[in-house]
């Protein structure tokens, strides 16, 4: 099976090959120079023409390159050089630009269009040198109307389309690490001479404007008054692993130089990172953190508010004066617009979905925040970034449990009305010094989008008693406020109160109707005054209330000849009759030749009474005679009295 798989994957790999389409030839026609007109294919043995749906510079750029030309300018449509003839070979090509050949672009198939030759695409090359500009009438070298050096002398450019893109390549070009601003509308005044670009459209990673695409040099619909202009940034990050990161230099007198880390805190990286068009300051590092750099230190006790849009508006000592060495260069770390995107927070370990501790996802992997600071402000932009109303409480300490991973945003301060925490102040984007024993956690109000379905703790200690909320611990939150969920143990405990409050409550009831029916039987025996069949004694009676004899012991009626042995059982006592301290629940009386009357055997009781207790206190009432028909007295009452 594995020599047939070997033969077979080679066979299948030729095929391929076999079947790739074969390299198309173009050619440009009707154009007045060589370097641009009508898109024409050579397709089995004829030459044909390409639609223009789908047609772009990318496509062009690939004809040009295959013409030998450096670049495209233009993508032509709607039959710009003329209508062809013959067969319309390609239609909706789509290319990236950087394809060797037509044939590896996408296409709808050879031959295969919905297309009239009204719709014939071209192209316009460019095989030009690189382009010289400069920035004219700026208050510093950093800013000014751009102009571009051509066919001898400068001219201008249009501001049709143009944008930061362009301005970047522009600031590039002229060794400034990238543009902060575009402008538009002769900001820096109106040049003189020729227009030379119009609808300048660069991608803002070319090496040089005539890279972009254009118009065609002087080929315009604009005056003066709509001249483009620059304005570049002076710093740039050196030493750090990507382009976002690094030690923070300034370009000064012509040279580079470092600034010194005194006051430098993140509100100074925001204007570095603006500067170099990154959306976010993500850290501020000093002592030298990305190396000691060369040359002079530009700027000491740099102070910005943040909103700056260069440097040179924040506080600072004046240029070149300082009291550091190199060891204290001051670093920044940036974040750009791609990276916005990754950004997400969630609430993981509560007990419902509007509780749990905060976690931002960063960089492929979820980390905490950290708890130094927070009150409701900032929990309010975590809630409603989650989708709920707003928050009701800051739990701190990590009351929901201590999470794995980075800590982030230390020294946070939000106004509360931020759409995202990012937007908010703070110290250090990464909280290097902050332990996980200080995570933070929030409660939100309403109905949230965005909560993780992990589960919290019931044993864990919520609230911070530092906390000055409205809701300062979890039992003090109103249902109506923050609805919650019952966890399993609530439950059960539940369950187990109400099972006993049950109980105890069938007891009480049975306990009642016991006594009821005591009470009963006790008045209708007293009213009826039987005779104690034993002893003959009818004062004897009314102390025994119950006093029957079992089948199995006698089977004849009292007062005949009774057998051996006849044993009173079930002898009820009305509480109201008895003192003392004993009372004797069954009897035992024998009768023998010899003598008559009780024995001395008696029975004590084995278990209490059933229904409540009656009092304690010798058998009988206390004036009671003896029960016993002989004179001398018996020992079976010695423990009665």
């Amino acid at each position: 099976m594995r020599m047939k798989a070997l033969m077979f994957y080679p066979v299948v790999i030729i095929i391929a090959l076999s079947m790739r389409d074969p390299d198309l030839q173009v050619r440009l026609v009707g154009g007045q120079t060589a370097l641009e007109g009508r898109v024409e294919v050579f397709f089995n043995g004829s030459w044909g023409t390409v639609c223009d749906d789908s047609w772009d510079l990318n496509d062009a750029r690939v004809v040009c390159r295959m013409l030998g030309f450096q670049t495209a300018v233009l993508a032509s449509t709607n039959a710009g050089y003329g209508e062809g003839s013959g067969g319309i070979i390609l239609d909706n090509v789509g290319c990236f630009g950087t394809e060797r050949n037509l044939a590896e672009c996408s296409h709808n198939g050879y031959e295969n269009h919905n297309c009239v030759h009204s719709e014939d695409a071209g192209a316009v090359c460019a095989n030009d040198p690189d382009l010289q500009v400069r920035l004219v009438g700026g208050q510093t070298a950093l800013e000014g109307r751009v102009e571009v050096f051509f066919n001898g002398s400068w001219g201008t450019v249009c501001d049709d389309s143009w944008d930061l893109n362009d301005a970047r390549v522009v600031c590039r070009m002229l060794g400034f690490q990238t543009a902060v601003l575009a402008s538009t509308n002769a900001g820096y005044g109106e040049g003189s001479g020729s227009i030379i670009l119009d609808n300048v459209g660069c991608l803002g990673t070319e090496r040089n404007l005539a890279e972009c695409s254009h118009n065609g040099y002087e080929n315009h619909n604009c005056g003066h008054s709509e001249d483009a202009g620059a304005v570049c940034a002076h710093v740039r990050l050196v030493g750090g692993q990507t382009a976002s990161e690094g030690r923070v230099e300034v370009l000064f007198g012509g040279s580079w130089g470092t600034v010194c880390d005194d006051f430098w805190d993140l509100n100074d990286v925001k204007v570095v990172c603006r500067m170099l068009g990154f959306q976010i300051a993500v850290r501020a590092v000093t002592s030298a953190g990305y190396g000691q750099g060369s040359g002079s230190i530009i700027l000491d006790d740099v102070e910005c508010l943040g909103t700056e849009r260069n440097l040179a508006e924040c506080t600072h000592n004046g240029y070149a004066s300082h009291n550091c060495g190199h060891s204290e260069d001051a670093g920044a770390v940036c974040a750009n617009d791609t990276t916005l995107e990754h950004f997400e927070v969630r609430l993981v370990d509560g007990r419902s979905r509007n509780e749990g501790r905060v976690e931002m996802f960063y960089n492929t992997s979820w980390g905490t925040l950290c708890g130094v600071g927070w009150d409701l402000r900032e929990a309010d932009v975590v809630c409603r970034k989650l989708g709920f109303t707003d928050a009701s409480d800051v739990l701190q300490n990590a009351a929901f449990g201590e999470g794995i991973g980075m800590v982030f945003l230390e020294g946070i301060s939000c106004l509360g009305t931020e759409n995202s925490l990012l937007a908010c102040t703070f110290t250090s984007f990464e909280a290097n010094s902050c332990p996980h024993s200080q995570d933070v956690g929030v409660m939100c109000k309403g109905t949230g989008a965005l909560i993780s379905n992990a589960k919290f703790d019931p044993t864990t200690t919520l609230g911070h008693p530092d906390h000055g909320s409205q809701c300062p611990t979890v039992n003090s939150v109103s249902s109506a406020e923050n609805s919650r969920t019952l966890s399993p143990v609530s439950i059960v405990l539940g369950a187990i109160l109400a099972a006993s409050y049950a109980l105890f409550l069938l007891l009480g009831l049975y306990g009642s109707h016991r006594l009821r029916k005591l009470e009963r039987m006790t008045v209708n025996d007293s009213s009826e005054q039987p005779t104690s069949k034993g002893t003959g004694s009818p004062e004897a009676a009314s102390a025994y209330l119950n006093l029957t004899s079992p089948s199995r012991k006698s089977t004849e009626t009292l007062g005949k000849k009774a057998p051996r042995e006849l044993i009173y059982m079930n002898l009820e006592v009305p509480e109201n009759t008895i003192g003392g301290d004993q009372v004797y629940t069954d009897l035992s009386f024998k009768k023998g030749s010899e003598q008559e009357g009780p024995s001395r055997e008696y029975k004590a009781p084995m278990k209490p009474p059933v229904g409540r207790k009656p009092k304690s206190g010798r058998l009988g009432s206390p004036d009671r005679p003896d029960p016993s028909p002989l004179t001398q007295h018996d020992p079976i009452y010695n423990e009665c009295y």
